[in-house]
């Protein structure tokens, strides 16, 4: 009986020391050293860009609650004034984040927001609010974290971790902005690097549209009931006035700029 027992033991062990190891393949456990909380304010930067036709009505009522916010939390706010070339403005991003990027290597985590917005919710920090909720995976880094809706991918706010594989992809959209050089065709270049591989697809984070780029009044083709899904709701951390530029939306802006300066 005892002998029994001692096979029996021994065949456990065995085959918990073969079993064991599969196990924390199948089910690792996630890094520690990726949590929000090591990210402090100084390792994040906030980026922005706009052209001589957004200066007379736009980034006065526009610019001041990114320096407001910037300031709060203890960010840097880096601004570039846009030199026009024969791409469209929404190409800007690209560009100035790619400057941003090798200019600023100190910085962990870029956030780019279009002039076209206003930061309604500033006491949400970028790093409880967007980067504690970053998934978390053993084998990649999630590099870009971004909206998909339902005209595609939206990067009107999209935050980039400073990485090679965040510049490289920089760098590949630039290549590839000669093909797409009209408007919004930054929006499908990335889509289409997107769907190339697996393994590209594997650093992007997606987060829901009013998570923090909620639209004043989304265009969606496909679905027309999407407006809770996409429409700013009361309580957003940000409202994205696309498609206003430069000469529509103006009441809107002045609206909410002036329930934002009034709280």
């Amino acid at each position: 009986m005892v002998r029994h027992w001692n096979l029996s033991l021994k065949f456990f062990v065995l085959c918990s020391f073969s079993f064991w190891p599969w196990l924390l393949h199948a089910y690792p456990t996630a890094p520690v050293h990726r949590g929000s909380a090591e990210i402090r304010p100084g390792d994040i930067a906030v980026v922005m860009a706009w052209d001589q036709i957004m200066e007379e009505f736009w980034v006065p009522r526009t610019l001041q609650d990114k320096v407001d916010y910037t300031n709060k939390h203890g960010y840097q706010l880096i601004i570039y004034n846009d030199t026009s070339d024969a791409r469209s403005a929404s190409w800007s991003k690209i560009i100035n984040l790619h400057r941003a990027m090798t200019e600023n290597p100190d910085k962990l985590w870029f956030w780019w927001v279009d002039v076209d917005s206003l930061i309604m919710e500033p006491q949400y920090s970028i790093e409880d609010h967007i980067l504690a909720h970053v998934s978390r995976n053993p084998y990649f880094e999630k590099d870009i974290v971004l909206s998909w809706d339902c005209n595609g991918l939206n990067t009107g706010s999209m935050f980039l971790r400073n990485s090679d594989w965040s510049l490289k992809l920089l760098q590949d959209l630039l290549e590839l902005s000669w093909l797409d050089p009209i408007m919004y065709g930054e929006q499908r270049k990335m889509q289409t690097l997107f769907h190339a591989s697996q393994e590209m697809a594997d650093h992007f984070n997606f987060i829901p549209l009013r998570k923090a780029c909620a639209a004043l009044q989304h265009r969606c083709r496909l679905d027309r009931k999407a407006a809770h899904q996409y429409n700013y709701h009361k309580g957003d951390f940000l409202i994205h006035f696309a498609n206003c530029a430069p000469n529509r939306c103006h009441k809107e802006v002045n609206h909410y700029h002036n329930l934002l300066y009034s709280k």
